[in-house]
């Protein structure tokens, strides 16, 4: 099980909308416009008392302070789901033209940190290093913080990379709970409020190991993939954490 790391903030902290699901229609290479600059060099108008946090809190996040308390120590907050192109792969990051409606639009840097960070291939939900990953379509779900340096940079809870031009990525979700009937069928609850209709004879499967998990192994907090079908119903789940 991925552990949850911080990304310690560039300046002033800004928080993401949440937004239910993502469209990958998005697939030519937009120029990056936002100039590269160092935010440590960019002195600040105002200063704060030494110790004081500067943090925000919104409204529909966890601040770093309740994550640190026992009741929240490994909850994550509900992914927010951008897509575009890939631009350029470096040592440690991933280089994206953002082209959804939401964050910052346009360049943005997505950290890679493997432990804190799933980075899956489109095709099969394999992990993938980054000197696999390819010029191309992606969608990435990115967590509650960002930097405000230019380009902005996050650490994701899951990159999707290497999306077929044919074929539909999985899904990338964290359950609200246990998968519960609804209308005489199974339904997928996640954190973001977003219910997943699951097929009968859908297959639930292990990440990276060859133990025999169940539905019943999904419970608040789980890290999931899902594959739909043409019904928009859940055909196949890979169990990323319980």
């Amino acid at each position: 099980m991925k552990k949850n790391i911080s990304l310690p903030a560039v300046g002033i902290m800004i928080s993401l909308a949440i937004i239910s699901g993502c469209s990958l229609s998005g697939r030519s290479v937009g120029e990056a416009e936002a100039a590269i600059e160092s935010t440590a060099a960019v002195e600040p108008e105002t200063s704060e008392p030494a110790g004081e946090d500067t943090t925000e809190k919104t409204e529909g996040f966890v601040s770093n302070e309740d994550f640190d308390s026992e009741d929240h120590r490994d909850e994550k907050a509900a992914p927010v789901r951008i897509w575009g192109v890939i631009t350029g792969i470096e040592e440690d990051s991933i280089i994206v033209d953002n082209q959804s409606d939401v964050s910052s639009l346009g360049e943005i840097v997505l950290m890679i940190d493997p432990d804190s960070t799933y980075l899956l291939d489109g095709r099969n939900g394999f992990p993938v290093s980054l000197d696999e990953v390819q010029t191309g379509s992606f969608y990435a779900c990115l967590g509650p913080m960002m930097t405000m340096s230019l380009p902005p940079q996050t650490v994701p809870y899951a990159v999707i990379v290497n999306i077929p031009e044919d074929a539909s990525a999985p899904l990338y979700v964290i359950a609200d709970g246990p998968v519960a009937e609804k209308d005489n069928t199974k339904v997928l609850t996640t954190n973001d409020g977003t219910e997943y209709p699951i097929e009968e004879d859908a297959r639930v499967q292990p990440f990276l190991t060859k133990n025999i998990v169940q539905m019943d192994d999904i419970r608040k907090g789980s890290e999931c993939l899902l594959w739909m079908n043409t019904d928009g119903m859940v055909e196949r789940i890979v169990l990323l954490s319980k």
